[in-house]
């Protein structure tokens, strides 16, 4: 079993493609309660996780926010931060005209709810990748729109429309109800009972 469609190929080299299902990663959807979303009197937006040299680098989105010349907040939840992305960070944070606020890690209950306050939340997609970060799916339980981008796909209009409020250009089509861990357990037992089956 593999969690995601795009990791296929990683696999299909050594094994016929009717040996593998994909059976997402599975969470307990209920066992995180959420505040009630109140709208910022300026745009306020978060991003949770970490930065990558030459995978997840958004120093071509700190450039945007020099830009960007009304008023915003951007709140980073960053778990791991090294020093180039660090002063990164607090040169960003002495050119915008917004504010860029870098917070303490939170465990990831926490984080959810911190989350789920945002008017949005960012995504910086990894350049190449054969997964799917989890940290979408905790988006999408945090039930806030969701922009994901990286260099080469960041679209300045989108995003600048999503400070006026205007989500149009959010991810779509992640559906919650796929990544329940009862419906995902379900799926693996199934696939139990069908390797017995088969063994018979």
């Amino acid at each position: 079993a593999v969690p995601v469609e795009k990791a296929l190929p990683c696999y299909t080299p050594y094994m016929d493609r009717s040996r593998i299902r994909v059976i997402p990663q599975g969470f307990d959807l209920d066992a995180i309660p959420l505040p009630d979303y109140v709208p910022h009197s300026e745009p306020t937006f978060a991003y949770a996780g970490r930065f990558y040299e030459n995978i997840r680098d958004p120093q071509f989105f700190f450039d945007f926010l020099e830009t960007v010349d009304s008023p915003f907040c951007f709140d980073l939840y960053i778990n791991h931060l090294d020093d180039r992305f660090a002063d990164m960070i607090r040169r960003a944070q002495q050119r915008v005209r917004g504010r860029i606020v870098l917070h303490d890690p939170l465990p990831r209950e926490r984080l959810i709810g911190r989350l789920a306050e945002a008017d949005f939340l960012v995504n910086f997609d990894n350049t190449t990748s054969n997964a799917t970060p989890s940290k979408l799916i905790d988006y999408a339980i945090a039930r806030r729109p969701i922009l994901s981008f990286n260099d080469r796909t960041f679209d300045a209009g989108a995003f600048r429309a999503a400070l006026r409020g205007d989500y149009a250009g959010q991810v779509r089509g992640i559906d919650l109800a796929d990544y329940d861990i009862r419906t995902v357990a379900a799926r693996f037992l199934a696939l139990i009972d069908e390797g017995k089956r088969t063994d018979r």
